[in-house]
């Protein structure tokens, strides 16, 4: 299954950044379409911590079951979502460059319904570009002042 990996430098410590990409309800504020994510139950995020994520792709509404499968403060996040687009494995990676962070983030198709299958030679063309629209988005995020 096809997997794909994109980096950027953001001009904002560690610590900042993991804190912002933590926050599954501020994923709206960087992703490439409207998304709405809810903790399905109270405490603080890490690992085996689970969310409902409610989008619009393509014209239509989507839900899918978020689980943090690997929780590495300020180095490592790890997520898993499940739903009928199919099952993805969204990581982040964050470390020390440049005097702030490098984020690199990677998303690894798990599953894909046939629908997905038939789709696959447009996947192969939206992932890329998703990605780097993600990350730019983060990094103007973090670099605003009082974000």
């Amino acid at each position: 299954m096809p997997s794909f990996e994109k980096q950027i430098v953001v001009s904002a410590p560690a610590d900042k950044v993991f804190g912002f990409l933590a926050d599954f309800t501020r994923h709206g504020e960087w992703t490439q379409h409207r998304v709405e994510i809810r903790p399905e139950s109270q405490g603080p995020v890490g690992q085996g911590a689970a969310f409902t994520s409610r989008n619009h792709f393509m014209g239509r509404k989507i839900e899918d079951r978020l689980v943090v499968t690997e929780f590495v403060p300020n180095e490592r996040l790890v997520y898993e979502a499940d739903g009928g687009t199919g099952q993805f494995r969204h990581q982040f990676w964050i470390q020390a460059a440049d005097g702030g962070s490098q984020i690199t983030k990677s998303i690894e198709t798990l599953r894909l319904p046939l629908t997905g299958k038939i789709l696959l030679p447009l996947l192969m063309i939206v992932a890329p570009r998703a990605l780097t629209g993600d990350l730019a988005r983060i990094k103007a995020r973090l670099e605003r002042r009082g974000t």
